[in-house]
């Protein structure tokens, strides 16, 4: 097959499917950053997430399927969250995908599920918390690449890497009075932050209608900066929570 084949059948891929391609090819590639000791809890939080959204389904519609926003989600997790407690690593994923049912307003869920999970496990369990061990630089093109067939790179993407990169450049000046390449290479450059605005900000079922995008993305980005100073380390994850909850409001009131 030539270069060009496989690059025409990339890009008619539907976008869960070239999702969950990225997502598995960047668990793969960055997982000696936690070593297959960690294996069995990975897997734990992608089964256990996939089996409870299938239960979820069987009880609403009689079907016993699994979802391919399910898989996104579970990967996600899988690859944002940490913890080496079976119990904790058994839950996060149902935690998630009961946010989703449970936590609705018009019949559309709220949070972000992926999200909503790593928020509330990592509040409720002392042994949780965020490692974002998938996140290397080999996604950054990939995912930027998913965020533009998306629509969303202009309206809330590169709206809250701006805003948050500002928000922190202004406080490192006031703090240092100087902003050197370290700031740039945590901020500008963190690979973390890039996955997050191009794959977890811009989750289709809980962004607001288009002209209240670019407010979405700045009220994750002003959640995100006063969150860092508070000793909850919750960081763009509780951003996000902060944001979500804005969207009925935007749907509303921005026409």
């Amino acid at each position: 097959m030539q270069l060009s084949e496989l690059y025409n059948k990339f890009k008619m891929m539907p976008l869960k499917h070239l999702l969950i391609v990225v997502l598995l090819i960047l668990s793969a590639v960055n997982y000696q950053v936690v070593g297959l000791d960690y294996l069995p809890f990975w897997l734990l939080i992608v089964f256990s997430t996939l089996a409870s959204d299938s239960v979820i389904k069987y009880i609403d519609e009689k079907k016993l399927i699994v979802s391919d926003s399910a898989m996104v989600s579970a990967l996600i997790i899988g690859g944002v969250f940490f913890t080496q407690d079976f119990l904790v690593a058994a839950l996060v994923g149902p935690i998630a995908m009961l946010g989703k049912r449970i936590i609705k307003i018009n019949k559309g869920h709220i949070f972000n599920p992926a999200n909503f999970g790593i928020f509330l496990t990592s509040l409720l369990f002392a042994n949780a918390s965020q490692s974002w061990w998938f996140t290397g630089s080999l996604f950054i093109v990939a995912v930027f690449y998913l965020t533009y067939r998306q629509r969303t790179l202009w309206s809330v993407t590169v709206p809250f890497l701006a805003i948050l990169t500002a928000l922190f450049g202004v406080q490192a000046f006031l703090s240092t009075g100087s902003i050197g390449f370290g700031f740039v290479q945590a901020f500008v450059l963190d690979p973390t932050t890039f996955f997050f605005a191009c794959i977890m900000l811009v989750e289709p079922m809980t962004l607001p209608r288009r002209k209240g995008r670019m407010i979405f993305a700045g009220i994750a980005a002003l959640a995100t900066f006063a969150l860092s100073f508070t000793p909850w380390g919750l960081g763009v994850i509780g951003g996000l929570v902060v944001a979500d909850l804005f969207v009925p409001l935007l749907n509303r009131f921005v026409k």
